[in-house]
């Protein structure tokens, strides 16, 4: 997991790589499905690593390291293309700033995970037949 078919890393992939080795286990064709859907599936193998490649003592730092990243407005690299190794890398140099540096970001992942809760998700195959006269709006 991690690389998606644009070559870019998601934020959960970057998340969960420090703990888990992931492994695609089935490739499934658009046939094995009725009806076909619109997008390519595949079965995820996740297994726990023995050792993580972060302390567990950093690891809501390194959430907040990699969310703050994720969600700067005009970041000068972007994150998705970043390779996980060189993640590894950045959060390891992060972490020798100093503390004053490393308070600014602190809590933001979990500041990000509670404005997402508050976001109203409209499902699709869920609304009501008439959600047209609603008002709402589908993107």
């Amino acid at each position: 997991m991690g690389m998606t078919v644009d070559n870019k890393n998601s934020l959960v992939a970057i998340l969960l790589k420090p703990w888990f080795d992931f492994e695609v286990f089935y490739q499934f064709k658009q046939n094995d499905f009725f009806p076909k859907p619109g997008v390519n599936a595949i079965m995820l193998r996740m297994k726990k690593k023995g050792k993580p490649l972060i302390n567990i003592n950093q690891k809501s730092l390194f959430e907040d390291f990699v969310a703050y990243s994720f969600n700067q407005v005009k970041p000068k690299i972007k994150p998705g293309k970043i390779d996980f190794n060189e993640w590894l890398k950045l959060f390891d140099i992060f972490v020798k700033e100093p503390e004053e540096s490393r308070q600014k970001i602190v809590g933001f992942y979990s500041k990000l995970k509670k404005q997402q809760e508050q976001l109203e998700k409209i499902h699709r195959t869920r609304v009501d037949k008439n959600w047209k006269r609603t008002g709402f709006t589908l993107c």
